[in-house]
């Protein structure tokens, strides 16, 4: 996954390089410049995936590996300030984070073992939970352009629809 900055002049994503002596799956972030065609690479072995940046462009988020576990971690674009913001530590896997149009919120998939819920995380790594749960696969989690709800895919009805999930009541909706 990639991600525009906010004002279309940059494009970031993760991308594994032939310096690599181990071969290893270990991705990193770079920043593409669209008007001069610089390539920057933002993260240094980090195994870090599918980056967002933030709506005020000073901010990514993305996920990182370590011993099966993935988590979300954030840095400057810059690369700077680089703090994992999610707890995991037994295998759980996170997906395909989003940020808030306040910037203030990222939500993002969470599983463990089968299926996936949708889970919300301040940017500093307070007040997680879970927004989205149960049996069912829900995932792939956006906001609304004005921020009060996120539309995500489940197959709570046998097979994928849309939804939609009122930040405010908790309500949800079938949208297909």
């Amino acid at each position: 996954a990639f991600s525009w900055s906010p004002d279309g002049k940059a494009l970031y994503y993760a991308k594994s390089t032939r310096d690599n002596p181990n071969w290893n799956l270990q991705f990193d972030i770079y920043r593409y410049t669209l008007a001069t065609e610089d390539e920057d690479r933002i993260t240094e072995g980090r195994r870090a995936l599918d980056p967002a940046v933030s709506p005020d462009g000073t901010k990514l988020v993305f996920i990182v590996n370590h011993d099966g576990t993935t988590n979300l971690a954030t840095t400057g674009i810059d690369g700077s300030g680089y703090h994992v913001i999610t707890p995991y530590a037994n295998g759980e896997q996170v997906y395909g984070p989003q940020w808030s149009p306040s910037g203030d919120r990222i939500i993002f998939d969470y599983s463990i073992k089968d299926g996936r819920d949708i889970a919300s995380v301040r940017p500093d790594g307070t007040d997680l939970k879970m927004l989205i749960s149960g049996p069912d696969d829900s995932r792939g989690g956006v906001f609304t352009p004005d921020g009060s709800k996120i539309i995500f895919s489940s197959d709570r009805t046998g097979i994928f629809n849309l939804y939609s999930y009122d930040l405010a009541t908790g309500q949800t909706g079938q949208i297909t």
